[in-house]
């Protein structure tokens, strides 16, 4: 955290850093989800498609400043004389299990949600139909 006195534009601009990292990756899963494949496509759409293809990269970028400050808080607090592994295990865990949970229940409820009240497969539709075909060519094969 920042103390009394500190320049908050260091701050600032990893955050902005963070900002256009997580937006990056909401774009590539946006156009992964929407978007037509327009990989042989020359035209101005090639641009985009292009732009959407960093964000795995983002993922790192963001994972790499993830890493920092946590270096950065446990530095800070081996220097105060008041780091401990299980303040640490606790501090992480909590941090997870705050998003972790209610992202696997929500998870979860729109999962079963789409199989059970709008018959959804239980898989993108082809997952699906790709194990229908194995399942009928081990059929054909076996029987």
């Amino acid at each position: 955290m920042k103390s009394v006195g500190q320049s908050t534009s260091g701050y600032l601009t990893v955050d902005m850093m963070r900002f256009l990292a997580a937006l990056a990756v909401v774009w590539n899963h946006a156009w992964n989800l929407f978007a037509p494949s327009l990989e042989n496509d020359h035209g101005a759409w090639q641009l985009v498609y292009q732009s959407a293809g960093f964000g795995p990269d983002a993922v790192r970028v963001f994972l790499v400043i993830r890493g920092y400050w946590i270096t950065a808080s446990i530095m800070r607090k081996i220097g105060a004389g008041s780091w401990t592994w299980p303040a640490y295990l606790i501090d992480r865990l909590s941090r997870l299990g705050i998003v972790l949970v209610p992202v696997l229940v929500i998870g979860l409820a729109l999962d079963l949600s789409a199989r059970f009240l709008f018959n959804f497969p239980r898989y993108a539709d082809s997952d699906f139909i790709a194990l229908q075909k194995d399942t009928a060519l081990i059929a054909v094969v076996s029987g």
